[in-house]
């Protein structure tokens, strides 16, 4: 089994050399934004969408940068690893500079890309499910960026797994804001909810395609946040995400939506899901 290969500042090399400084803005300060693109048949989903979030994550923390090259390094990173099937991570921070709260003028963004194997999807795969925790959302008011400060996430997941939960579902004011690392939905009498893209969540690639084709079948979508208190009367609960895809929640601290099962609404986002993924990246006949 060959090594890794990552890209590193315009060098693709053996994940094992990929060095950082220690004064590196990135490790200091969290300095920086990132993006995971999903690859499908060798084939970037969503491509377009994930360039332009980046952008506007950039622009949020004032970090001059085009990424447009990042594609062309996406796609040659994911044909050096063999890789059709991929998870592709970029990460871009301000760089390296001594440690202070004053940022110089003139820094070298440093560029970070690494590809890990992904599942093979299918257009009959079976829909997936997890249980989830509520966790109070003590993050920053600048979700929508993607930034690297994600120490609240990562505690809130670690809290989900130790109570053998898959996601933590974040509650700011009453009201679910979206998983520790998924956007969050609720169905209730046949309609769609979930949070507004707004400063408080980070607004999902994928739950925007989820949103295109629920109104594509003629589901009735309403970006307006639920009530905490409300996710046991919801008729049906799912979480989306780059890496997860869209999976059906089936219990929330120890209590179970509805049936406990996928509902039929879930069940026809997933189908459609699954579609777009297959038309936009097809499996090549060769």
């Amino acid at each position: 089994m060959t090594a890794p290969i990552v890209y590193l500042n315009g060098e693709y090399l053996p994940r094992k050399q990929a060095t950082l400084r220690v004064d590196e803005r990135g490790v200091y300060f969290a300095d920086g934004v990132y993006e995971v693109v999903r690859y499908f048949n060798g084939k970037p989903f969503t491509l377009d969408e994930h360039l332009q979030r980046l952008r506007r994550s950039l622009g949020g923390i004032e970090l001059a940068f085009d990424p447009a090259p990042i594609a062309q390094a996406s796609d040659e990173l994911v044909r050096r690893n063999n890789l059709p099937d991929a998870r592709v991570y970029w990460q871009v921070t301000r760089g390296v500079a001594p440690r202070s709260h004053v940022i110089a003028d003139g820094l070298s963004p440093t560029v970070f890309l690494s590809a890990d194997p992904a599942s093979v999807v299918g257009p009959n795969d079976p829909l997936q499910t997890l249980s989830a925790i509520t966790a109070f959302d003590d993050r920053w008011h600048n979700c929508w960026i993607k930034s690297l400060m994600l120490l609240p996430n990562t505690l809130a997941r670690t809290r989900a797994a130790k109570a053998g939960a898959g996601e933590a579902l974040f509650v700011r004011d009453g009201r679910i804001t979206e998983g520790a690392a998924t956007n969050v939905f609720a169905v209730f009498d046949g309609e769609l909810y979930t949070h507004p893209a707004d400063r408080y969540i980070l607004e999902g690639i994928t739950r925007n395609v989820i949103i295109d084709l629920a109104r594509g079948l003629g589901i009735a979508v309403h970006e307006q946040a639920f009530n905490a208190v409300d996710l046991h009367a919801v008729d049906e609960l799912m979480v989306t995400g780059t890496g997860s895809l869209l999976m059906a929640v089936t219990q929330v601290d120890g209590k179970p939506i509805a049936d406990a099962r996928p509902g039929p609404v879930t069940q026809q986002l997933w189908q459609a899901l699954l579609n777009r993924i297959g038309q936009d990246c097809p499996r090549s006949q060769a």
